[in-house]
């Protein structure tokens, strides 16, 4: 809405639907971003396969999902897949090899959130099931900016992130 507003001669269109029953053409869609909705879904094979149906040709696929290497060692991490219904969690190379398999070219996908600070900020939000104030939420962000630059952390990261063309 934000961008329609400070942009009204944009041609972007937003929606928020489940993309099988979104009513969009073939090759019809420039860019299709996701974030933290695969891992929720059983069949997301058919999710990206209905992505790169609509994505024109060189249309970009951006999403996130969660990563299984980066969320083991802690029960908290059980009682997170149960809360929210995760169906299934991700390694980068298998997800890099699953959109190959798919037709998406070029696809990167690299570890985020790989601090210890990090990590224990994602635990304490599953502790209160991330019920923050604003403030809170602020600084949370800002001390997780400033542990990511100053640590090389896990190397496996809490997510993944992929950016791909059709």
């Amino acid at each position: 809405q934000r961008v329609l507003q400070n942009h009204p001669s944009s041609r972007a269109e937003f929606r928020c639907a489940m993309i099988q029953s979104a009513g969009l053409s073939d090759e019809s869609v420039d860019c299709v971003v996701s974030f933290s909705v695969l891992e929720h879904i059983a069949d997301c094979d058919a999710v990206l396969a209905e992505c790169r149906r609509i994505l024109k040709p060189g249309g970009q696929l951006l999403l996130s999902v969660d990563n299984l290497d980066g969320m083991t060692g802690h029960p908290l991490f059980e009682k997170h897949t149960v809360d929210h219904k995760i169906s299934q969690r991700f390694q980068a190379g298998e997800f890099q090899a699953r959109l190959a398999r798919l037709g998406f070219r070029s696809a990167n996908v690299y570890p985020i959130l790989r601090s210890s600070y990090a990590r224990a900020a994602f635990l304490k939000g599953i502790e209160s099931q991330f019920r923050y104030s604003v403030a809170e939420t602020l600084w949370v962000f800002l001390r997780i900016a400033i542990a990511e630059k100053r640590s090389r952390g896990d190397a496996h990261g809490l997510f993944l992130v992929a950016c791909c063309v059709k």
